[in-house]
């Protein structure tokens, strides 16, 4: 739970200081395994940690998908809405509010269906699925059933407000 709180709290100073009073405290996109530069994560998309040369600084990016076909995808692990850091990054977000007095929002963020399927692939490999609506079916049905259930969580651990879809589209 201290590493979850950490986590959150970096964010939120940054957003307290710059004077934004909503932070959306990401409930997903964790690592499914981890490379030399960065990390695959549970919707299958690389991303490394790459220095800015202008000012030193690092940052995540994404740098393409994993999966190259159907098959891969059938075969590789799907995102688990109860994995149980999901509700210590939820829980952990909460306590972080009630630190800055409620004067920061952190608003409990989850992947959205069109970014996480897109990157999992690459964009050259999702355009093959969207050519085989079956495939591009399943797919995006495992994804909404994904959204939906963490969803559910969020509301059973308590949130009455709002939940963040983040999303390309």
């Amino acid at each position: 739970n201290q590493l979850a709180k950490s986590a959150i709290k970096n964010g939120a100073r940054l957003y307290k200081k710059i004077g934004i009073d909503m932070y959306p405290a990401s409930l997903c996109n964790f690592p499914e395994k981890y490379t030399k530069d960065g990390f695959i994560d549970e919707f299958g998309k690389r991303m490394e940690y790459k220095v800015n040369p202008t000012d030193g600084m690092t940052m995540l990016y994404y740098m393409g998908g994993s999966l190259e076909t159907f098959e891969q995808y059938l075969q590789a692990p799907k995102p688990d809405p109860d994995n149980l850091l999901r509700e210590e990054l939820y829980k952990s977000s909460k306590e972080v509010e009630k630190e800055y007095n409620n004067e920061l929002y952190l608003l409990p963020s989850i992947q959205g269906l069109m970014e996480s399927t897109w990157q999992g692939f690459g964009l050259p490999n999702f355009s093959k699925i969207l050519a085989n609506p079956t495939e591009a079916k399943q797919v995006f049905d495992e994804r909404g059933q994904f959204a939906l259930d963490i969803t559910k969580r969020v509301i059973e651990w308590g949130e009455e407000t709002a939940i963040l879809l983040c999303d390309d589209y």
